[in-house]
C-alpha cells in the first residue's frame, strides 16, 4: 500500500548539489594544516560527511575544541570549499532535474524546503549561485547554526517549517549519517541521491523508497503514481 506524503525535504550537499568531492577537497586541505596528526585522510573522511561542522571538527581534534575556534575553523574550512565551487564556473549546476521536481512541487501545491548541515555563509552561497528563492522560502531553509549535533532534528524543524508532519514527509538524502537521522526523526519515506562511488555503502532500510542518481526518475514516478501527494 503507497503512503500518502504531505511535504518534501531536501538534504543539499551530495543531495541537490553533487558537491561531495569538493567537500572531500576542503577537508583534506584542512585536515593537512590543522590536524596534521591524521594521516590516512581517505579512511577518516567518508565518516565525516553529512554531520555538522562542530561534531566533524572535536572529532578530529585531539583535544576540546573552544565555540571560538570550533567557529573559525568551520568558516576557514566552508571559505575552502566556496572556493572549490567557483572553480567550476559553468559546471556549477544542481543535479540533473532539481529545478523540475521544484518546479513540479510547486504547481502542485506540495510544500518543500532544504535541511542542510551547511553554515548560513553557505546557505546564502547556494541561494543566490542556484537562484533558490525562484522556488522557495529561503527564511524556511534550516542549517546549521551550532545548535544542532546531527540532522535528527534539523529535519524535525524543517518539517515544522513547512507545517507537515515528519511521518508525512519525503526526505531526500546522500549520506547514510543523514538516512539514520531522518529514521531516527520519525521519516517513513526516504529518495536516496548517490554518487558512483556511494551508491552501495547504503543499507537495507524499508523507509528508502528509491536509489537514484538524479531528480528526473523521480518524476517519472511521480507522474507513474509510484509516489502518492495528498495536498
Amino acid at each position: 500500500m503507497k503512503s500518502f506524503i504531505h511535504g518534501v525535504i531536501f538534504d543539499f550537499n551530495g543531495t541537490l548539489f553533487n558537491d561531495t568531492k569538493l567537500h572531500v577537497k576542503a577537508w583534506q586541505k584542512m585536515i593537512k594544516e590543522y590536524f596534521p596528526h591524521i594521516e590516512d585522510t581517505n579512511k577518516i573522511i567518508p565518516q565525516l560527511l553529512g554531520k555538522p561542522n562542530e561534531v566533524i571538527l572535536n572529532s578530529l581534534s585531539p583535544t576540546t575544541l573552544s565555540p571560538e575556534k570550533i567557529n573559525e575553523l568551520s568558516n576557514k574550512k566552508e571559505a575552502m570549499y566556496r572556493e572549490e565551487c567557483l572553480k567550476l564556473n559553468e559546471k556549477l549546476k544542481l543535479r540533473e532535474g532539481a529545478q523540475a521536481l521544484f518546479s513540479y512541487l510547486k504547481v502542485n501545491d506540495i510544500p518543500f524546503t532544504i535541511a542542510s548541515a551547511s553554515i548560513k555563509e553557505n546557505i546564502d552561497f547556494f541561494v543566490e549561485k542556484f537562484t533558490l528563492d525562484n522556488y522557495l522560502d529561503p527564511s524556511l531553509i534550516i542549517y546549521d547554526d551550532h545548535s544542532y549535533s546531527d540532522k535528527k532534528q534539523m529535519f524535525i524543524d524543517a518539517a515544522k517549517n513547512i507545517n507537515v508532519d515528519i511521518s508525512k514527509a519525503l526526505i531526500f538524502e546522500d549520506s547514510l549519517s543523514g538516512i539514520e537521522c531522518a529514521i531516527q526523526a520519525g521519516c517513513k519515506n526516504i529518495i536516496v541521491l548517490y554518487t558512483k562511488a556511494l551508491k552501495n555503502l547504503y543499507g537495507d532500510y524499508e523507509e528508502i523508497k528509491l536509489v537514484t542518481s538524479n531528480f528526473i526518475e523521480v518524476i517519472f514516478q511521480l507522474e507513474a503514481k509510484e509516489l502518492l501527494f495528498k495536498k
